[in-house]
Formats: C-alpha cells, structure tokens, sequence
C-alpha cells in the first residue's frame, strides 16, 4: 500500500501533475474537505477521505489487510502489528510531504494571469486540506481500526512510534503554515 502510495506521488512530482489532478476528485477542488471528524463506527470510513483518491485507495489497501487479519488475529501480534502501521503510515506522510511542498512551489512559480471571468484553482489549499484529512483524520482512524476494530483493545495503550509522531508533526506544521 505505502509503496502504491508513495510512487504515485513521486509520479506525480516527476511529471509535475498539479494538486487538483493528482489529490483531489474534481467536485471538491473549489472546497477540499478538511473535516478531521472520527467516525463513531469503524464500519465505514470517513467520508471526507473519498474527496482525496490516493487516500482513498490507501485507506482501502490498508483495510483490505486489516479486515483478513480480523478473522484470525493473535493477540501476541498487536505490538508489532502496530510498530508496523505506524513505520507505514510515517513512509507515507512523508511520501504526501514531499509531494505537497513540490507542487506548492511548483504552483507559486507557475502562476499565470487569469481573466477577470477565471478564477485560479488553489492548490495550495488543497494540498493544506489533503494533509490535514491525513494526519488528523486517517491515520487516527486507521490506528483506531486495527487497535479496537481488530483486536478491541483501547489505543490510548498504544503510543504512536515515534517517526510517526515525527511525520505527522512535521506534516501539521507544515499544512498549518499560511
């Protein structure tokens, strides 16, 4: 899943493909979602994480594997099952990263004049948002669904990894710079 994730981005910065092509569904490139509302049930994930399809299908691969683990999982595998969503989810932040500071700089340099009836497209804003849904909203709910959802256990028992917790800072800083 990670290494899906991680060369679709790095594609995307190679061949320069903006934000609102790469991250985001064409409905929402006017108001990405930013919601980081966890769902009460882990039956179905967060609906804002449908507007960012290579979160979506992140997010799907990851549950793929989570819902053929559920049916037989040893409890002596949570802690390293954990270390190990936690070591994938810190490869993509950075993966997501480095591709939101490419195509920020890229669409600052790129920046052309617009007629008074086009508007420009704020890729900024929809790498900020996209960074948002997934460090506030996707990896707490894919944590959450292994933890609780796999082995009903409570997660506030599971401390992050730390190059997790590196990532998603470094992500949070960043995505709430203006």
């Amino acid at each position: 899943a990670v290494k899906s994730f991680s060369t679709s981005l790095s594609d995307a910065q190679k061949y320069g493909r903006l934000p609102s092509v790469v991250l985001c569904i064409q409905d929402a490139v006017s108001s990405p979602p930013e919601d980081t509302t966890l769902p009460e049930t882990l039956h179905v994930p967060p609906q804002a994480i449908t507007s960012y399809p290579p979160l979506a299908i992140f997010t799907n691969s990851i549950l793929a594997a989570l819902n053929s683990l559920r049916l037989l999982a040893p409890a002596s595998l949570l802690q390293p099952l954990t270390s190990s969503l936690d070591a994938t989810l810190s490869q993509a932040a950075q993966a997501l990263l480095s591709y939101c500071r490419f195509a920020v700089e890229e669409s600052v340099s790129k920046r052309k004049s617009y007629s008074d009836d086009e508007a420009p497209i704020d890729q900024e804003r929809i790498v900020r948002a996209c960074g948002k849904v997934y460090s506030r909203l996707m990896v707490p709910y894919l944590r959450r669904c292994l933890v609780d959802g796999v082995y009903n256990a409570e997660l506030e028992t599971f401390d992050e990894d730390s190059s997790l917790t590196d990532s998603l800072t470094q992500l949070a800083t960043w995505t709430d710079e203006e």
